[in-house]
C-alpha cells in the first residue's frame, strides 16, 4: 500500500510490547531513487516530495528545485536573499504522531558570522515545479523555531510535532510546507549563507528528511485498514472486517410497534380454549403454527403476540403440554384454505413419536414473538419440584423456546456416513458417502470472498454443476475442510487431536473418516474436531469462481480436503424481543432451591447422576437457536421467579446459537444461573458453530462462563459493548461461597474457532480466556488450541475482591493458574494465529505465559497495544468504526 512515499508493511509481530514496521519510503516527488528504511516501536521516516530553493531580484522567476543542494542566505536585498521550501504529504497518518523531527544536513556555510536556522511553517501547499520567488506567498508563514548553526558536516533537527499534529487534526490535505530561511544581521553578509543537501544531492542519505514515531493509534488504525490482499493466516496478523456480523450483515432490527401490525399480528389470547389446556404452552404454540402458515401463504412476516397480563403474572409453559400438543392432538393444516381465524387451526390429527428438545417450537420463516416489553411480559418454564417429575418432562437438553427446523436439529459440519468399519488392519473408521462436496480448485490462505470450485459452468441458467451438484446464486454452502493429519501437526495439535494408532489402551481410530472426492484426492481426518468450516451465500458465479457473501476467515487448503456443498434449508427471519423469559428454580419438596455446590446431587459432577436436580438441570437452556439465518433477540432480560432470597432465573444456559449465521443479540441480560456444574453448564451465551453473529450491550452476571464461543465453524462473530461478571446475589454470598469462585471466565471453549472479536467489554470480578487445553471432550478430542485470529479490543476491568481468584500457582496446567489480585485477564495462546489485544483499562495486567508443556518450540505471537491506555484508543470501538467504513464505502 502505497501511502504519499510511504509503504507500510508490517513484519512479524511478537507477543513482546512493541510492533515492528518497515517503512518503504519512496522518493516520488523527482521520480529519481528509492531509499528503504526499517525501524521498530512503530517509527519510520518521511522524504519530502517536493523541495527547492528560491532567489529574489533579478532571479525571482527562476526555479532551483532540481539543483543538489538547497541554499539559505540573509542579505538587506532581495536579489540576494535565498530561502529554502519543504513540502512533507503524511495523508495516510490519521492520529497524531509521538514525535516529529526535521532533520536537515548543513554540508556547507560562509564563515565568519552567527547563523541560526529558522523554522517557518507555511500557510499554504501549493509547492511545485513552477514555484519562485514571484509566485509563492513567502510572507504567509509564522516562526517556529530556530537552532544555531556551529557548524558544518553535521544533522540539525527541529521538533515539528505540534505543526505535524495540527495538520493532521485540522486539514484535509494533510500536507504541509516548510520554510527554513538564516536570521537577518548587521554588518556584512557576504559570507552569511548555508547549504543542505536537498532531495538531488548525490549522497542519499543526507536528504532532508521527517523522523516520526507514530505512536500506537496510528500503527492500529495502519493494521485495520492496510490492504490484506497479500497476506495470508499462517504468517500475518490480520485484523479481518467484522462488520458483516449480525441480522442482515449490519442492518437494524426491524422495530414495528403492535398497533401498527394490523393483520400481520395474532394475539396468544385468541387461542385460548381451543382444546384441552392447563396452561399457556398450547395457545403460544398454536398463534406459531397459524403465524408460520399465514406467513408462507401471504409472504410477510407474522408477529406472535405476548400481551402482558393486567396483574402482572407470568405466561406459563411447560414441556408436559408441549408433549401433549403435538403427541395426542397435533393440528392439521389445509393450506388451500388459510383464513386469519384462530378457530382454524382447531382441527386435529394424531401424531405418535414426536420427541420435543424446546417447550416453545419455532419451526417456519419470518415470525416474531412479542411482548410489551421487559418486566412487563413474562414467560415462565414451570418444572420446580423434583419429587414428582419424570425425566420425559425434564428440561434436560431442552429449551423454553426451540428455533428450528422441523427435521431435527442442523450440523453444517454433518455428512453422511456409514456405520463405523474396519480396514485391512482392523483399524476403524467412518465412510463419508455424502454426494454433496464439491471440490475447491484452489487452496485459500487469506482474507477472500471468492472461491474456485472444481466443476461445469452452464452460462445458460449462471448454474455451476459437479457429480450430479448444481450450485446457484443465492444457495447457502458450506465451505470447509478437514482436520487431517497434516492440518493437526502443522497447528501442533497433536497432544489434544489424535484419530490414529493405539496407545495406553486407547484406540483413537474411534475418530477416524475417510472421504474420496475422486480417484486423485482422498483424506483421512479427525470427525469429531471437524475440521475449519463456513456457511456462505452465493452472490455470483462466473466460471469457476464462486462470489460469496462475506469473506473466508481462515486458511482452506486443497490438502486438507477443501470442498464447498449446498447446505439443508434454514430457518430464515426470525425475531424474539421485549419480553422476561426464566425457568423456576429446581425446589426439593420443601420448596427450597437446591444450591450448586451446596446441596447433594447439585455438585459439580452430578449432572450424569439419574435422579438427581443436576440430572434434570443439565445443558437446559432458555432459548436455543438452531439453523437460523437472520435472526434477533431484542430487549429481552431473565427475572427472578420467586424471591425467595436466591436470585435463580433459570436452571443451567441461557441462550445458545448453534449452526447459525447473522444472528444479532441485543440489549439482552442473562443473570444468575441455578447450576454451575461441569458438561457445558451454567453458560449465559453460547456460540457452537456460529458464524458472524453479534452480541451487542448484553449482561450476563453469576455463571460459570458469561460467553463460551467453541468449535472450528465458528468465526466471525463479535461480542460488542457488554458486561461480564460476578455480583453479590443469594445463598453464594450469605454462606461464604462467593459465585466467583465458581467462575471459569469467558472463553474460547473448545475446537479451534477463528477470528472473533470481543469489543468494548467490562468486566467485574470476571476474566477472558484464549488459551489451548486439555480438557472437555476426552482422550483425541480435548479442547485443544481453542481459538486462533482473535482480537480483544478496548477492554475495561472493573471492581475486584481483593482475595486469591482460584489461585492454583503450583498448577502445571495453565488453565487452571489464576492471578491473584486481577480483576480482569486474557490468558492468550494464538501461536501461528497471530491474535491481538488492543487498549485495555481498568487495574490489573494482562496475564501470559509461554509452557512448554503446551507449545514446544513454538512463539507466541499475540501483539498487544496500548495496555492500560483504552481511553486514549482513536478507534474506540473496532466493530463500529468497520461498521461505518463498510456502509458507507469506506
Amino acid at each position: 500500500m502505497k501511502i504519499n512515499g510511504i509503504k507500510f508493511r508490517i513484519a512479524k509481530l511478537f507477543l513482546q510490547q512493541f510492533l515492528a514496521l518497515s517503512f518503504f519510503l519512496c522518493q516520488l516527488s523527482h521520480g529519481n531513487d528509492y531509499i528503504e528504511f526499517s525501524a521498530k516501536n512503530g517509527t519510520g521516516t518521511l522524504l519530502p516530495t517536493f523541495d527547492t530553493y528560491i532567489r529574489g531580484g533579478d532571479y525571482a522567476s527562476d526555479t532551483y528545485f532540481s539543483e543538489p543542494i538547497l541554499m539559505a542566505k540573509w542579505a538587506p536585498s532581495d536579489g540576494f536573499k535565498r530561502e529554502i521550501y519543504l513540502k512533507f504529504n503524511f495523508s495516510e497518518i490519521n492520529h497524531p504522531v509521538e514525535k516529529a523531527e526535521l532533520k536537515v544536513y548543513v554540508s556547507n556555510s560562509g564563515t565568519g558570522t552567527e547563523k541560526y536556522i529558522e523554522l517557518y511553517k507555511s500557510n499554504f501547499d501549493n509547492l511545485d515545479k513552477t514555484s519562485n520567488w514571484d509566485n509563492l506567498e513567502r510572507e504567509n508563514s509564522y516562526f517556529r523555531n530556530r537552532l544555531h548553526v556551529d557548524k558544518t558536516k553535521k544533522w540539525y533537527s527541529f521538533n515539528v510535532t505540534e505543526i505535524i499534529n495540527w495538520q493532521v487534526e485540522n486539514t484535509k490535505t494533510k500536507e504541509v510546507v516548510l520554510k527554513l530561511k538564516l536570521n537577518e544581521i548587521s554588518g556584512s553578509t557576504a559570507n552569511h549563507w548555508l547549504h543542505l543537501a536537498s532531495l538531488e544531492a548525490e549522497t542519499s542519505e543526507l536528504k532532508p528528511k521527517l523522523d516520526i514515531k507514530l505512536g500506537e493509534n496510528n500503527i492500529i488504525h495502519e493494521l485495520v485498514t492496510r490492504d490484506q490482499s497479500n497476506l495470508n493466516f499462517k504468517d500475518d496478523l490480520i485484523i479481518q472486517d467484522f462488520s458483516y456480523a449480525g441480522y442482515k450483515q449490519g442492518l437494524n432490527i426491524p422495530k414495528r410497534k403492535v398497533e401498527d401490525l394490523d393483520s400481520n399480528i395474532l394475539n396468544v389470547n385468541d387461542y385460548h380454549g381451543i382444546g384441552d389446556e392447563q396452561d399457556d404452552t398450547i395457545a403460544i404454540q398454536k398463534a406459531i403454527d397459524h403465524a408460520i402458515i399465514l406467513a408462507r401463504a401471504t409472504g410477510y412476516p407474522h408477529y406472535v403476540y405476548l400481551p402482558s397480563k393486567s396483574n402482572g403474572e407470568p405466561y406459563q409453559v411447560s414441556l408436559k403440554e408441549a408433549q401433549k400438543y403435538f403427541e395426542n392432538a397435533r393440528h392439521f393444516w389445509n393450506e388451500n384454505t388459510v383464513t386469519s381465524d384462530p378457530f382454524w387451526v382447531s382441527h386435529y390429527e394424531k401424531s405418535e413419536g414426536v420427541s420435543l428438545n424446546q417447550v416453545i417450537w419455532i419451526w417456519g420463516d419470518d415470525i416474531v414473538l412479542k411482548g410489551d416489553g421487559v418486566n412487563k411480559t413474562y414467560l415462565l418454564g414451570t418444572q420446580s419440584t423434583i419429587g414428582n417429575l419424570e425425566e420425559k418432562y425434564s428440561m434436560r437438553k431442552k429449551s423454553i423456546i426451540g428455533v428450528k427446523p422441523k427435521n431435527r436439529d442442523q450440523d453444517w459440519a454433518k455428512l453422511t456416513r456409514t456405520n463405523q468399519q474396519l480396514d485391512e488392519e482392523g483399524n476403524r473408521y467412518y465412510e463419508i458417502v455424502d454426494t454433496r462436496p464439491i471440490p475447491l480448485a484452489s487452496s485459500v490462505y487469506g482474507v477472500k470472498n471468492t472461491i474456485e470450485l472444481e466443476g461445469t459452468y452452464n452460462s445458460g441458467d449462471g448454474s455451476l454443476n459437479y457429480n450430479g451438484n448444481s450450485l446457484k446464486t443465492g444457495d447457502y454452502i458450506v465451505i470447509r475442510s478437514f482436520a487431517t493429519r497434516n492440518f493437526i501437526d502443522s497447528h501442533a495439535a497433536a497432544s489434544w487431536w489424535r484419530f490414529w494408532g493405539e496407545e495406553d489402551g486407547v484406540d483413537y481410530t474411534n475418530y477416524r473418516a475417510k472421504i474420496s472426492l475422486n480417484p486423485q484426492r482422498s483424506y483421512e481426518y479427525h470427525y469429531g474436531v471437524q475440521g475449519v468450516g463456513f456457511l456462505r451465500r452465493i452472490e455470483g458465479i462466473n466460471g469457476s469462481s464462486i462470489t460469496l457473501d462475506s469473506p473466508i476467515r481462515y486458511s482452506l487448503a486443497v490438502s486438507s480436503g477443501a470442498i464447498a456443498y449446498k447446505a439443508n434449508t434454514h430457518i430464515n427471519n426470525i425475531g424474539i424481543e421485549d419480553l422476561s423469559i426464566s425457568n423456576m428454580p429446581l425446589q426439593n419438596d420443601h420448596g427450597v432451591s437446591y444450591i450448586y455446590q451446596q446441596n447433594e446431587g447439585f455438585k459439580n459432577s452430578d449432572y450424569n447422576t439419574k435422579g438427581s436436580p443436576a440430572y434434570y438441570a443439565h445443558n437446559s437452556s432458555l432459548i436455543n437457536l438452531n439453523y437460523l439465518v437472520d435472526g434477533w433477540i431484542k430487549s429481552v432480560s431473565t427475572f427472578d421467579p420467586v424471591l425467595d432470597g436466591e436470585s435463580f432465573n433459570f436452571l443451567s444456559n441461557g441462550i445458545v446459537i448453534s449452526n447459525s449465521k447473522n444472528i444479532t443479540i441485543e440489549d439482552v441480560k442473562v443473570n444468575n444461573s441455578q447450576y454451575l456444574g461441569e458438561g457445558g453448564n451454567g453458560y449465559a451465551f453460547t456460540l457452537i458453530n456460529a458464524n458472524d453473529c453479534l452480541l451487542s450491550s448484553v449482561e450476563a452476571k453469576n455463571h460459570r462462563h458469561g460467553y463460551s464461543i467453541l468449535k472450528s465453524f465458528s468465526s466471525g462473530n463479535v461480542i460488542y459493548n457488554s458486561n461480564f461478571g460476578a455480583v453479590a446475589s443469594g445463598s453464594y454470598y450469605r454462606n461464604g461461597l462467593e459465585m466467583h469462585d465458581f467462575q471459569l471466565g469467558n472463553d474460547y471453549h473448545m475446537w479451534f474457532s477463528q477470528s472473533n472479536l470481543i469489543d468494548s467489554v467490562s468486566l467485574t470480578n470476571d476474566f477472558l480466556i484464549s488459551t489451548a487445553r486439555s480438557a472437555s471432550g476426552g482422550a483425541g478430542r480435548e479442547a485443544g488450541r481453542t481459538s486462533i485470529q482473535s482480537i480483544f479490543w478496548n477492554i475495561e476491568g472493573k471492581q475486584y475482591k481483593q482475595a486469591a481468584f482460584w489461585a492454583r500457582e503450583t498448577s502445571e496446567d495453565p488453565y487452571q493458574t489464576r492471578w491473584v489480585n486481577s480483576p480482569w485477564i486474557v490468558l492468550s495462546d494464538s501461536l501461528n494465529g497471530l491474535g491481538a489485544i488492543v487498549g485495555t483499562r481498568g487495574e490489573g495486567d494482562i496475564g501470559r505465559y509461554n509452557s512448554e508443556k503446551y507449545f514446544g518450540d513454538h512463539e507466541i505471537k499475540d501483539l498487544i497495544l496500548m495496555e492500560n491506555m483504552g481511553d486514549k484508543l482513536a478507534i474506540d470501538s473496532l466493530y463500529q468504526f468497520q461498521l461505518e467504513r463498510r456502509l458507507h464505502d469506506n
